[in-house]
């Protein structure tokens, strides 16, 4: 059985919109949501998450700066899960809260 991972690495400021990401990645299919606090190349929980995945499971992130905020390691990462084939939904870039931009596109698909 293959599982749909949420995962969302944030800051303090990111943590007032802890409920309204939760939500986001739900609709986009994650039954189980694992979270990190941003500190450089330590993402404790994230590896966990890796560690426990099988072929087939998918993780969804709001923002690629999830995986890191560093554009060489999070591409990486995702060339990492591809040949475990964990597949990586990256729902946008461009992500904002439905509260902070009122009529927003908010997310990568069609949402």
């Amino acid at each position: 059985m293959t599982t749909i991972y949420g995962y969302l690495r944030l800051s303090d400021e990111g943590m007032k919109h802890f409920d309204e990401y939760v939500a986001e990645l739900k609709k986009n299919g994650a039954t189980e949501i694992v979270t990190d606090r941003p500190t450089p190349y330590h993402r404790p929980n994230f590896y966990k998450l890796i560690a426990n995945s099988s072929a087939g499971d998918t993780v969804v992130v709001i923002r690629e700066s999830h995986l890191s905020s560093n554009l060489t390691i999070a591409e990486q990462l995702e060339s990492s899960l591809a040949l475990n084939q964990i597949r990586i939904n990256i729902l946008d870039t461009k992500w904002v809260p439905i509260n902070e931009s009122e009529g927003a596109d908010h997310g990568g698909n069609g949402h």
